[in-house]
């Protein structure tokens, strides 16, 4: 398998960051990509087809691994939290909804349009967003476990409003 097939495989252009690490890792990437549980065993049907993980994240230690690295590897953020709401402002999600998330002991991770990247709110859909959207997300999940046992929360919820142009 070539660099340039694994890129078509994650639907990603090559470049001078993505073809080191294909480089890097591509036999680990060859392995799972021809892996039973990829090709027959729910890997691809439980991860995105448009963008397939090129690693198995069920193998991946995210608290040591570098956000950027598993961002170019389609990697899933780290499933640290225990449901997702969607949503947009005016709808309480970000006053009542929260409120009554915290007394009932769930702690909120929220993200927004406007709150992560203010500047670039009116070009939301652009790559370098994305990928910082998804390394700040990525790095706050991490924190979630440390937050629940300091501050006793019983789950953890990732609030995602307004992304959407």
């Amino acid at each position: 398998m070539t660099i340039e097939q694994i890129a078509k495989i994650a639907n990603t252009t090559l470049n001078d960051e993505n073809s080191k690490v294909f480089t890097a890792l591509k036999p680990q990437i060859e392995s799972w990509l021809n892996s039973d549980l990829f090709l027959h065993g729910g890997g691809s049907k439980k991860f995105s087809k448009l963008y397939p993980p090129l690693l198995n994240p069920e193998q991946i230690d995210y608290y040591s691994s570098d956000p950027a690295l598993c961002w170019i590897l389609n990697l899933p953020l780290p499933n640290t939290f225990d449901f997702i709401v969607f949503g947009s402002h005016a709808a309480s999600l970000h006053s009542a909804v929260p409120a009554f998330m915290g007394i009932c002991g769930v702690y909120n991770i929220c993200f927004s349009r406007d709150a992560i990247n203010p500047k670039q709110s009116q070009n939301f859909a652009s790559q370098n967003t994305n990928r910082q959207n998804y390394i700040d997300i990525f790095k706050a999940l991490l924190q979630t476990k440390q937050i629940k046992d300091k501050f006793g929360y019983k789950k953890c919820y990732l609030q995602l409003s307004d992304f959407f142009a």
